[in-house]
């Protein structure tokens, strides 16, 4: 059990790394919707795998936005939210 509790933190630990490139990625108004929701989609389930509920329920409900074609404001103001989740998850 105790390996797999080193392994599983090892995991959160790149996840929690990563975060950073992905607010990068987030902020980049050059992004494609199509490379949006790819991000978002793997934050959604990466996020609830290592607790970070909030994180995870905010990238769904962009991603969820985003596959029903909401307005560009709307998605904008979903990215400003997440972003706002990942900054909260940073600050721990």
């Amino acid at each position: 059990m105790r390996n797999f509790d080193e392994k599983f933190e090892a995991l959160r630990s790149r996840f929690l790394a990563r975060l950073a490139g992905d607010r990068r990625a987030l902020l980049d108004e050059a992004l494609s919707l199509e490379d949006l929701e790819a991000v978002v989609h793997r934050l959604s389930g990466s996020a609830g795998m290592y607790g970070y509920a909030a994180l995870s329920t905010s990238a769904e409900t962009l991603e969820n936005a985003i596959r029903d074609g909401a307005t560009r404001d709307t998605i904008g103001d979903l990215v400003e939210d997440l972003i706002a989740e990942i900054r909260v998850v940073q600050a721990r």
